[in-house]
């Protein structure tokens, strides 16, 4: 809730627009942090308006949640590595002014106050507030350097410097994103942590216990997961790794690789670790699931091997459902969790390190039971979702409140 004197502003000049600007149209973690704000932000306070680059899940919750929407498709200005070329870079300066016209024409129409973009890929938004003379708020949640999932056309500290000219606020997720932008922007930045529903998470994992019978797992098995998109930047090659490595101190143990992705060079490259290492009848490959809350209540042990993250909503999701985690040291992870308190961190990239952190929570029941436990109550202590929508609520106003004086 908003001190009094904001309260009587917002009262004065009514509800504060705001235009959304969503990078994606499907579920991962930047989207499901942008719903989770969405589905609560307080509409006596605010009037969401957001632009889709396509249909997809988002589009149902929007239609779900009586939010004004328009589909607009537009190439992203930081693509995937496999697309930073120059046919690429050419359709992208050709098709952006049609979709910036598309944007003005809905922004004209329903004379929003201020601009959100959701995430560092997109441009758009950045360049519509310019055009509207309303204040800018940019959410960046990826880390340019090292980053094997994105890939600029321009330098990082180019992109840096962009980023905080056309941005009145800048926020990140995590006290590691700060520290890049900090130098650039100092003045005008913040970090939100993500946050998560985890009397939610309560419900839907009491709901998940005919999955094992599903997928024809034997009822003793111990089941270790990792969650997110196939791509190298996560390091599911890692895990596989790991996982021969911890056959051969546990026989009864069920590896679960969740997620999809277009990257077919990578894919392949997981089948064949699964092949070489004798792993077809551990290893399932299940895909992208919306029962992800279910696939939680399976785990015994979760697994992050990403060698970049910039906050990690899988690790804080896990920990919400009460499941121990092991992690690389990747940056957001290192604030989520407490070492040897409610998971494991361990070095970046080193398969060895990984799998001894599995096999140490699978060998002490008792202990990973505690470091779960612990790990829901940090959770709800230092990320739930009612700080999160509210933190960021306080971001919105306050930008649009210094702006206009």
């Amino acid at each position: 809730m908003f001190n009094t004197r904001v309260i009587e502003k917002i009262k004065r000049i009514g509800k504060v627009r705001v235009l959304f600007l969503a990078h994606d149209s499907g579920i991962g973690g930047a989207q499901s942090s942008f719903l989770d704000f969405l589905k609560r932000i307080d509409r006596d306070y605010f009037e969401p308006l957001v632009i889709l680059p396509g249909g997809g899940a988002i589009e149902t919750t929007l239609k779900e949640l009586k939010i004004t929407y328009i589909v607009v498709w537009s190439r992203l200005w930081i693509p995937s590595p496999s697309k930073r070329n120059m046919a690429y870079l050419i359709r992208l300066m050709w098709e952006l002014p049609g979709s910036l016209r598309q944007i003005f024409v809905f922004s004209r129409k329903y004379k929003p106050d201020l601009v959100y973009t959701n995430t560092i890929v997109k441009i758009e938004g950045a360049l519509v507030a310019l055009f509207l003379g309303v204040p800018h708020v940019w959410h960046v949640r990826e880390w340019l350097l090292g980053n094997r999932q994105i890939a600029a056309f321009l330098p990082a500290g180019v992109v840096r410097l962009i980023i905080s000219t056309l941005s009145t606020h800048i926020v990140v997720n995590s006290r590691y994103m700060l520290s890049y932008f900090r130098d650039v922007a100092k003045d005008k930045i913040s970090f939100v942590y993500n946050g998560f529903d985890v009397e939610g998470a309560n419900i839907v994992s009491l709901r998940g216990g005919e999955l094992k019978e599903s997928f024809g797992l034997p009822k003793n098995t111990k089941i270790v997961g990792i969650i997110g998109t196939l791509h190298s930047g996560k390091g599911q090659d890692l895990f596989i790794e790991a996982a021969s490595l911890v056959k051969k101190t546990f026989d009864n143990v069920t590896f679960l690789i969740v997620g999809g992705g277009d990257f077919v060079v990578y894919n392949k490259k997981l089948a064949r670790l699964v092949e070489n290492n004798n792993l077809r009848e551990d290893v399932y490959f299940l895909g992208w699931r919306r029962d992800v809350g279910r696939i939680y209540s399976l785990l015994d042990v979760l697994v992050s091997a990403s060698n970049v993250e910039p906050f990690g909503r899988v690790v804080m999701e896990g920990m919400a459902y009460g499941i121990p985690v092991v992690s690389t040291k990747s940056g957001g992870p290192q604030e989520i969790i407490l070492d040897g308190i409610t998971g494991i961190l361990v070095d970046e990239r080193s398969s060895v390190a990984l799998a001894e952190g599995i096999i140490s929570l699978l060998s002490d029941v008792g202990r990973a039971k505690e470091m779960g436990a612990r790990g829901k109550v940090r959770v709800r202590d230092v990320f739930g979702i009612d700080k999160y929508v509210k933190n960021l609520e306080d971001v919105l106003f306050s930008t649009y409140d210094n702006y206009h004086g």
